[in-house]
């Protein structure tokens, strides 16, 4: 039998025998360098130049994976028997940790707002210093720990086979796999649960939303208040971030005051909580709040859990009103409008009414095209004309097995048009300045505000010099100026090519249908060809070669719906309600 193991920190984390192996094998690589200890400064001199290459004495989130990577594959190399990569796997099994314990340890220190030498607009607050380089060791095992302890019920069991990044009261309550087998990770938060009816009011209380299920932030959210309002040691080092300062004093903070960084930092407003999709989306910080609502309407339909299961049969009845299995653009975009509006009613009256729910709609309605076509495209298509239509066939709709790709899709293009909207016209948003095209100045003047959106795309847009190389990327024909059709794709294409649990789905209506390419229609502009997309093959320019057939905005609205029941079991090489993803 194994035995048992227990771990303790100086940041107050003490992780017992309800943590997974893993677990331990991640905190062996990181917990020296979280120490306030002669052994473990030595340490953090050596990680912290692994992870500055360039000595600037500043790391950035993808320097920081990058070192967190390298440390675990010198700790684990691959196996030349069995060609097992456990350093890779673990870094992959605990990556939602890394943005998390990055985001609190850049915290610390105040900001005086200087620019840092060599760039023209950064400050020391958008990276971590050596100075906060053992806060953000000390967060990797704190957050690792928490999202062990997430993970072990989400799915319903250990590791991560079946999870879908969210906890619903059922697994929660489980016998085996519940609440009761977390207590020993080292949170107060956990082991205070007494029996069941704590348990659910434990739960209620994590559902901040209400939502009915709990995301990873919600997760960590609580743990670090609980243990904050215990005043452990543990909660001491996690407030670090919230005070600031050397001079604030707490279990954490000896570290800055006792290691040479960057200039001080200024303490900033709270941030919107970063909510990871089962998708592979990261939204948080810089996302407007429109989006989060959108989202919290849609997501849920594209997840994969008998819940999620059952909203979509309610969705597709009112998406497929005549019940033939397939919808139209047309179709689709009534049911996101009843969907928004029974969600946000219409409130007031005369002058002071206001249509949330049509607001909405309205605000990201360019994306329900680009959700349309790519889910329209998972299916393979015989060719076969629909009977009683002029040349339609089952391609030029959505049906029911493509309906959860379409909800994801959904949120995806939200997402990419938020971040879009947040650059174009100069400020966050959409209002009257906005003309659906970014130009350069743009650009150099809202870069700062896209980093928080979750793409790789964006996710080392650090300085001008930075915004204007990404700018002249996606600006492909060379126009000097960026419409959303370029935007999208060059989204698209970097998670694919990084091979990103996003880039998976977005690569789903390229391998399902039979690899004809489209063309995204816009509103303004020309069109951008799209075809099968590769990590090796996607580029703007090899994509913007190939052939194409034209999708316009209401091409495929218009068409009859008469009498296409029967092209629903015509599309064929698809997994039930698209359960691939």
């Amino acid at each position: 039998m194994m035995k048992a193991m227990f771990a303790k920190f100086s940041s107050g984390l003490s992780v017992g025998k309800s943590a997974s192996k893993d677990l331990f094998d991640f905190m062996a690589c990181f917990q020296l360098m979280g120490e306030k200890t002669p052994e473990g400064e030595a340490a953090r001199k050596i990680g912290f130049r692994a992870a500055d290459p360039n000595g600037n004495g500043l790391c950035s989130l993808a320097e920081l994976e990058t070192f967190v990577l390298s440390t675990l594959l010198a700790k684990y190399p691959k196996d030349a028997k069995t060609k097992v990569e456990k350093g890779k796997n673990l870094w992959e099994l605990f990556r939602p940790s890394y943005i998390k314990a990055f985001t609190d340890a850049k915290d610390y220190k105040k900001d005086d707002g200087d620019v840092i030498s060599g760039t023209k607009s950064a400050t020391a607050d958008d990276f971590v210093s050596k100075g906060e380089f053992r806060l953000f060791c000390a967060y990797l095992c704190i957050y690792a720990s928490m999202y062990d302890a997430f993970s072990k019920i989400d799915g319903g069991g250990e590791g991560r086979g079946g999870d879908d990044r969210k906890i619903d009261m059922a697994e929660w309550m489980a016998k085996d796999a519940g609440y009761k087998g977390v207590k020993e990770h080292g949170f107060i938060g956990l082991a205070s649960i007494k029996d069941a009816a704590s348990a659910k009011l434990v739960f209620e209380a994590m559902d901040d939303n209400g939502g009915g299920v709990l995301m990873l932030d919600e997760w960590c959210d609580y743990l670090k208040k609980k243990e904050i309002e215990a005043g452990t040691k543990l909660g001491e080092t996690l407030n670090e971030e919230e005070v600031g300062g050397a001079a604030a004093g707490g279990g954490g903070g000896g570290g800055a005051a006792a290691e040479s960084g960057s200039s001080s930092k200024k303490g900033k407003a709270a941030q919107r909580p970063t909510k990871v999709y089962s998708s592979g989306l990261i939204v948080g910080a810089d996302a407007s709040k429109e989006l989060f609502d959108f989202m919290d309407l849609f997501h849920p339909m594209a997840e994969k859990s008998p819940e999620a299961e059952k909203l979509r049969e309610e969705g597709f009845v009112t998406a497929d009103p005549n019940g033939n299995g397939l919808c139209s653009l047309a179709e689709l975009e009534t049911f996101v409008l009843k969907s928004l509006v029974t969600k946000f009613p219409k409130t007031g009256k005369g002058n002071a009414m206001m249509e949330p729910g049509k607001d909405l709609f309205d605000a990201f309605r360019p994306c329900y095209i680009r959700a349309f076509t790519d889910a329209k495209d998972y299916e393979k298509d015989t060719g076969e004309k629909i009977e009683g239509t002029k040349k339609a066939t089952a391609d030029d709709f959505v049906s029911k097995k493509e309906f959860r790709l379409f909800c994801a899709y959904l949120c995806v293009y939200a997402a990419m048009f938020d971040a879009f909207a947040k650059v174009d016209g100069g400020g966050a948003g959409r209002d009257a300045s906005d003309d659906r095209r970014i130009d350069l100045a743009e650009m150099e003047k809202g870069y700062k505000g896209i980093g928080g959106f979750g793409f790789v795309a964006f996710k080392d847009l650090n300085t001008k010099a930075d915004a204007t190389a990404v700018f002249k990327s996606i600006d492909d024909n060379g126009g000097g100026i960026v419409l959303l059709d370029e935007w999208c794709l060059f989204i698209k294409n970097a998670e694919i090519k990084a091979g990103t649990t996003l880039g998976a789905i977005l690569n789903e209506d390229e391998a399902g249908g039979v690899g004809k390419e489209y063309t995204l229609a816009s509103a303004k502009g020309p069109s951008i060809k799209v075809g099968r997309v590769s990590a090796s093959k996607g580029t703007p320019k090899a994509l913007a070669k190939s052939k194409s057939r034209d999708i316009s905005p209401g091409a495929k609205s218009t068409t009859s719906n008469k009498s296409k029941s029967s092209a629903s079991s015509k599309k064929k090489g698809a997994a039930d309600d698209g359960s691939k993803i």
